[in-house]
C-alpha cells in the first residue's frame, strides 16, 4: 500500500488513480469530521466534495511538501467555516403549498 507521500507526489505526476486512493482512504473520515461541525448530512456531503477538489486543484498547482492527512483536514474545516458564514438557503416550499398559503392570506 503506498504512503500518502508515494500518492501525492503520483498526483503531482498527474496519475488520476493515486488521487482515488488518497480520496478512498480519507473520504470517510473527512466525512464524519464535516458532519460533526456542520450537523447536517446534505451540506456534509457537499463540503466534503469541495474539500477533496480544493486539494485536487491545490496538489497540481504547487510542488510545496505537504503532510496529506492534517492537510485535507485544514481544507476541509475551512471549508465547513465558508459553508456556515454563507446565508442560509430559504425553506423550499412547493409552489402548490405556496400559493395556498399565499390565498388564504387573502381577504375577500
Amino acid at each position: 500500500m503506498p504512503t500518502d507521500h508515494e500518492l501525492v507526489t503520483a498526483v503531482r505526476r498527474g496519475d488520476e488513480t493515486a488521487f482515488e486512493a488518497l480520496f478512498s482512504r480519507y473520504r470517510g473520515r473527512i466525512h464524519a469530521y464535516v458532519s460533526g461541525i456542520l450537523s447536517d448530512p446534505d451540506h456534509a456531503e457537499d463540503v466534503t466534495q469541495e474539500a477533496f477538489i480544493s486539494a485536487l486543484r491545490r496538489l497540481r498547482d504547487t510542488e510545496r511538501p505537504i503532510a496529506f492527512k492534517p492537510w485535507i483536514y485544514q481544507i476541509a474545516k475551512n471549508a465547513c467555516i465558508d459553508e456556515l458564514r454563507r446565508p442560509r438557503r430559504s425553506l423550499e416550499v412547493p409552489l402548490g403549498q405556496a400559493r395556498d398559503a399565499a390565498e388564504s392570506q387573502i381577504d375577500p
